[in-house]
């Protein structure tokens, strides 16, 4: 239907679609093309390499589109056809490991969309899976709170992962909050997930230290920006002619 016969320019198309927004669109294409795909996988590792990162897509257009029960047979094809992979990198080139993304960040997907699907048991385990794979991970653990699990040993875990970030910053206008594996989770988010388990006595303290914490680092920036702004009009201003030279002559 879609012409698909280069997987790679394929690819591309599916993510401009969904970065687009045209959802719907995108998660047709992205179907018929792991449809394609999952007949073709066996033929060299390739096809399979274009096999997971469709599965990738999909289960991620489902979540934007809040599908989780939709997707849930694909994100178990995307575990096993990514293992497979993994397996056959790691024998013959685990040097282009380092090049794909953790599994850590499938299962933080798949986290969610059990959360969608309403499937508590398998999104929590999801959630630990994923942390057990990336380092400290505010965005697995705040998505976990937000998703309503405020046990003791989940609070712990995302009030330890703000307390080990790796700073706030400004990106395209928007706050956000560097996680130490590597990600960048909107400082609103994580602010939303902390009054989510403000309400514990056990972590009011540390909950309200952190929000304090993020405000601080935005006034910081803020200031910071102003400054510069300001240093940069003033040295503008001093390239500025003093006098009409044209008035001499």
């Amino acid at each position: 239907m879609f012409g698909m016969s280069d997987p790679a320019q394929t690819i591309l198309q599916i993510e401009r679609y969904s970065s687009e927004g045209r959802l719907e669109l995108a998660e047709v294409m992205a179907t018929e093309f792991c449809q394609l795909m999952l007949t073709k996988h066996s033929e060299d590792v390739q096809q399979l390499v274009y096999l997971v990162k469709g599965l990738r897509l999909l289960c991620t257009i489902h979540f934007k589109r809040k599908k989780g029960q939709d997707s849930l047979k694909w994100v178990s094809k995307l575990h096993s056809f990514r293992s497979k992979l993994y397996r056959y990198l790691n024998k013959n080139a685990p040097h282009l490991l380092e090049s794909l993304p953790s599994p850590g960040e499938d299962y933080h997907l798949s986290g969610n969309l059990f959360a969608q699907a309403g499937k508590s048991s398998k999104a929590k385990k999801m959630y630990k899976k994923s942390a057990s794979y990336l380092d400290q991970p505010i965005e697995v653990w705040c998505d976990a709170v937000l998703n309503g699990f405020l046990d003791g040993k989940t609070c712990s875990f995302f009030l330890l992962a703000c307390d080990q970030n790796k700073g706030v910053s400004r990106i395209h206008g928007e706050y956000v909050v560097h996680s130490t594996s590597g990600a960048k989770v909107k400082v609103d988010t994580v602010k939303n997930a902390l009054q989510a388990i403000k309400s514990s006595s056990q972590h009011e303290q540390r909950s309200s230290q952190f929000i304090q914490f993020l405000e601080d680092e935005i006034t910081k920036i803020d200031a910071g920006e102003r400054a510069a702004n300001a240093q940069l009009e003033a040295a503008l201003q001093s390239l500025q002619p003093k006098h009409d030279y044209y008035e001499y002559g």
